[in-house]
């Protein structure tokens, strides 16, 4: 027993990880094989697909707000003809591999602990099954981890670490920004100290800070955002300032560190807080925020170990954030814990008392925080069951395109639309009750509509190779990406549909009385014909929404492998 616990808390590399290694990348490979890609990751192919590498460098950016490092990498495959079906999970396993080898075989971890976070949720399931550039920060972040503490000694390795960082995404861009802002106030009060300022400018450290300074400035020039640039919640969010008096977005963040690793509130409800579970989790959260805290504290590490988190969880949970980007905050956890374990850490006083604990309650308490420590892998588990067993939205209609040669047909999709409840608010909400099975229906007031903006028209492009929408990109249809152009009067784009006449089929619901007028609708009706639930995945659970697919009542006689689902 004593020499199974040395293993499993052994900091030594050994047989186990080498497994580890050859497993990861090939349960990634098989779980992604049975993988429906969503519009994230199919968006970032269309745009590497039809894009030029000039409108990617200079123009897609400005709306995507990502570096162009992955669309390039990903143009690669499909200049050359690959399927994205093999190219995205082969690109995305090879940085996750390669980020699992650097955790593995280089990181102060003990073995149980270096052999379980591959398979935790963030790690494995969303940065590795899901196909997004953010395997590319998690290497990254890795890499700078296992680089930290001989920054001084070996400058470049850090800063091209801290440089691919960049290259990643613009949290990681943010992220870096930081470590490196730190890096600089502790050369300079080294400077001070030393009196060796004018040997610094002929420094490693000078030029590689230099070098991430000048990628960083060209960086932010290649993704600023366009001034037409549309994000969603731009017209139904709440003012910034507002959002500070909300509780609810206070609970939020406070659940995040426990939330995170142990639970799932917030990843669906995206900053809604709709179950009293959230707080408890707060709670548990702002308990695990001191501890470390108080850790940091001991050690002299508060400053660097808390800073970039509370600076990068506050801008996600009060301004903008998706799912996947709540594993930013888990690997700035990891690379946290990582630096501070290389330190050789000393605990405070008021925590080591916890191992002055009877021997029984001590026990208890080693079962109970092995218990907990699984939730992370089980939440891995849980989702990649729930892959294997949910389909997509995407997958069926572009079965039901198929089979039907719909694609040889008038046809369109929902679009953006923000209404105005009864007291003049905005709000976007695709499951409302006025939403019926039929079309055209009454509907509350329309404040602003997007025609041409919806993920579905990417996602079905990209599986049908061409676009065959009324709707999408209707002055540049070999633009196999949604373009994320807000304009403030659609009144155009509303024009170039009705002037290509009635749709013949109709996925999903949208106001198309807005779009037609009364006079063209006279004695038309769009009746529901199939259904389709789209599950999105998040931990141990999903979002569910129902799609219809619409035919023009005229034509069902053409149609006879069709019917009417309601009367």
């Amino acid at each position: 027993m004593k020499q199974w616990k040395q293993t499993l808390l052994s900091g030594k590399p050994g047989r186990a990880e080498k497994v580890i290694l050859l497993i990861y990348p090939v349960l990634l490979a098989v779980l992604t094989g049975f993988h429906e890609f969503s519009f994230d990751e199919l968006q970032a192919w269309q745009i590497a697909r039809s894009a030029s590498v000039p409108e990617i460098l200079f123009s897609v950016e400005h709306y995507e707000g990502h570096p162009p490092l992955w669309h390039l990498l990903l143009a690669v495959f499909a200049r050359a003809g690959v399927s994205f079906r093999i190219a995205l999970p082969l690109v995305n396993i090879a940085f996750c591999t390669a980020a699992m080898a650097v955790l593995l075989f280089r990181s102060p971890f003990p073995k149980i602990i270096r052999c379980a976070l591959p398979f935790s949720y963030y790690l494995f399931y969303q940065y590795g099954v899901l196909c997004r550039p953010y395997s590319m920060l998690m290497l990254a972040m890795l890499l700078a981890a296992s680089n930290y503490h001989q920054r001084n000694a070996h400058p470049w390795k850090y800063i091209l670490s801290l440089c691919l960082l960049c290259l990643s995404s613009a949290f990681g861009m943010l992220i870096a920004g930081i470590f490196c802002l730190f890096w600089t106030v502790e050369i300079i009060r080294e400077l001070i100290q030393n009196g060796t300022f004018s040997a610094f400018f002929h420094s490693a450290r000078f030029f590689s800070l230099l070098l991430i300074l000048l990628l960083a400035i060209g960086l932010l020039a290649l993704i600023r955002p366009a001034e037409d640039c549309y994000y969603d919640g731009m017209l139904t969010g709440a003012p910034l300032l507002q959002r500070f008096t909300m509780p609810e977005y206070w609970l939020s963040w406070l659940a995040l560190p426990f939330d995170i690793w142990f639970g799932q509130q917030i990843g669906l409800d995206k900053n809604i807080v709709t179950s009293q579970g959230i707080i408890i989790e707060a709670f548990l959260g702002l308990v695990l925020l001191a501890a470390v805290g108080l850790i940091l504290h001991h050690n002299r590490m508060l400053l660097f170990g808390m800073l970039p988190y509370l600076f990068i969880s506050f801008f996600m949970v009060f301004y903008y954030y998706s799912v996947h980007h709540l594993g930013i905050l888990a690997l700035l956890h990891v690379f946290t814990a990582w630096i501070l374990l290389e330190k050789q850490p000393e605990i405070p006083p008021l925590l080591r008392k916890c191992g002055k604990l009877s021997p029984p309650l001590k026990k208890s308490l080693g079962f109970l925080a092995a218990a907990v420590g699984c939730i992370p892998v089980i939440f891995s588990l849980a989702a990649g069951v729930l892959e294997l067993r949910l389909p997509y939205t995407s997958i069926e209609f572009d079965r039901i395109v198929r089979e039907n040669h719909l694609d040889e047909t008038k046809i369109i999709t929902s679009w953006v639309t923000i209404y105005e409840d009864e007291e003049g608010r905005p709000f976007r909400d695709l499951r409302m009750p006025w939403m019926t099975h039929y079309m055209p229906a009454r509907h509350p007031k329309v404040r602003y509509q997007l025609t041409d903006i919806d993920g579905l028209n990417t996602v079905l492009t990209a599986y049908a190779g061409r676009n065959y929408f009324l709707n999408y990109n209707m002055e540049c249809p070999d633009d196999l990406y949604m373009h994320y152009r807000w304009k403030p009067d659609a009144s155009h784009e509303m024009e170039l549909m009705k002037e290509r006449g009635l749709p013949d089929f109709i996925i999903g619901y949208a106001p198309i009385d807005e779009v037609y007028g009364d006079e063209l609708l006279q004695g038309v009706k769009y009746v529901a014909v199939k259904e389709v639930w789209d599950y999105r995945i998040y931990k141990a659970s999903y979002y569910d929404k129902v799609n219809y697919l619409f035919i023009r009542e005229d034509l069902l006689p053409a149609y006879p492998q069709f019917h009417k689902l309601f009367q």
